[in-house]
């Protein structure tokens, strides 16, 4: 019983407290999206590429490259441009392809793992998008796609019902509790092995190897997945006998018998930032 206990605590907590975390900001950004499109867009604008699946996908494609986006925030973003008439195709294209190519993407992969790989990625993930969404085009019946859309519609011109309205209400508390001020730290970073040296020296610090306690500012991670690869990194360094990584902070404390030079490049190799 406890442990069906501890299970469910910790299903709850993630389901509605770290992903809501995670993906709070972007769900956010991608409904405030959405909305500008669905207002100021007009329906004219997407006429041109009716019948042109394969120039609609290439434009969502050069769309997507420049934005930051999760792919849950992509969702919203890719349901008011079918609504405007874009082909699931290409929407498709926006959820598969738009969070996996971004900038951000392009030039971590880029830095930890070369540009071979980094061409080899591009390809694979914008050649199977794109088949992918000429397949849904053309191999789909459009009902599919355009009944949910049109019932939407019919939807938003009625009253909702009490269910919807609870639902609305619960998923603002939700977003509202991952999206409140969390504890900032200072700025200027402390090094608390003092009993390494005399001095607040990050430099003598990664010179030495004995028992220490010292923060690192870590930059680059985006959700709690990212903060636990982190902290799985720098765990495995030789020597940490304690490692947390708080994705708030963007910090990660370590103990132990380590040299902080270590702690950097063990960092570095996933694709994140250190300041040590």
């Amino acid at each position: 019983l406890f442990t069906l206990h501890s299970s469910l605590k910790k299903a709850f907590s993630y389901a509605f407290i770290e992903m809501m975390e995670d993906i709070g900001k972007w769900l956010v950004i991608g409904l405030i999206v959405a909305g500008i499109i669905t207002a100021a867009v007009p329906d004219s604008w997407f006429t041109a590429f009716q019948g042109n699946t394969l120039y609609s996908i290439l434009f969502v494609l050069l769309f997507s490259i420049p934005m930051y986006l999760c792919a849950t925030g992509s969702i919203p973003i890719a349901l008011a441009l079918m609504m405007k008439g874009l082909t699931p195709g290409a929407a498709l294209v926006l959820l598969m392809a738009g969070p996996a190519s971004n900038v951000a993407s392009i030039l971590i992969i880029n830095k930890v793992l070369g540009r071979k790989t980094l061409a080899i990625y591009l390809f694979s993930i914008i050649t199977g998008a794109i088949v992918f969404a000429l397949g849904i085009d053309y191999l789909l019946p459009a009902e599919w796609f355009t009944a949910p859309l049109a019932n939407m519609q019919e939807c938003c011109m009625e009253q909702p019902g009490w269910f919807n309205i609870l639902c609305t209400i619960l998923m603002l508390l939700l977003l509202a509790n991952a999206l409140s001020p969390k504890k900032l730290l200072g700025g200027h970073h402390h090094c608390h092995c003092h009993d390494c040296h005399e001095s607040d020296n990050n430099a003598q610090c990664s010179m030495l190897n004995v028992q220490c306690s010292m923060e690192f500012k870590v930059n680059g991670m985006t959700c709690h997945h990212c903060a636990a690869n982190a902290q799985k990194a720098i765990a495995s360094v030789e020597g940490v006998t304690k490692a947390d990584v708080s994705l708030d902070e963007g910090m990660a404390y370590v103990e132990g018998d380590f040299n902080a030079e270590d702690i950097r490049k063990a960092v570095e190799s996933i694709g994140f930032e250190i300041e040590m």
